[in-house]
């Protein structure tokens, strides 16, 4: 009986005792320049880089020229497939920073409209479908690239391209006629 009153006694002390705050996973976002956005995430859009956007294609066989560059010589590279790669890795960096660019400038936007009080459902309806829109056409043209890669390298290339990244026992198929 001593034992019920005394864990009665417990539970009605502790559920007038005030609850613990819990601790937001997002606490460290609130500094942040573009609340949705990481200062890494930022700089990766205005350099360019891949963020993971091509990982299908990398997955499956498909080269992606940055990497071809990187390799060239342990690849064996012709001075005609070095031109090549070097073109089309180019032209991607090229359309990825303005696309970018875009990309931070809509999520600054975004951010600007909830700080400032004034977001309403139509905007960012529209703010969101643009920066998906354009998330889509970084996505592509990294893809884009690797597609591109397929006709440059040959088949033992992009079969050693494959093992020097440590992909063992991945996607080896023949992309040849891909588009």
């Amino acid at each position: 009986m001593k034992r019920i009153i005394f864990i009665f006694a417990i539970l009605a002390i502790a559920s007038i005792l005030p609850a613990q705050a819990q601790e937001s996973p997002y606490l460290d976002f609130q500094n942040r320049e573009i609340k949705a956005l990481s200062s890494g995430d930022i700089e990766s859009l205005l350099e360019g880089k891949g963020m993971g956007f091509a990982l299908a294609a990398e997955l499956n066989g498909l080269p992606g020229p940055k990497h071809v560059l990187d390799m060239s010589s342990d690849l064996g590279l012709t001075a005609e497939q070095l031109q090549r790669t070097r073109s089309i890795y180019d032209a991607m960096l090229d359309s990825a920073v303005a696309t970018g660019k875009l990309v931070v400038e809509k999520e600054r936007e975004l951010d600007t409209l909830f700080a400032n009080g004034d977001a309403t459902v139509d905007s960012v309806r529209y703010l969101s479908a643009e920066i998906g829109k354009l998330n889509g056409q970084l996505r592509a043209g990294h893809l884009s690239a690797h597609i591109e890669m397929i006709h440059v390298l040959s088949h033992d290339q992009r079969l050693k391209y494959q093992a020097l990244r440590g992909y063992t026992g991945g996607a080896t198929h023949d992309h040849s006629r891909a588009h």
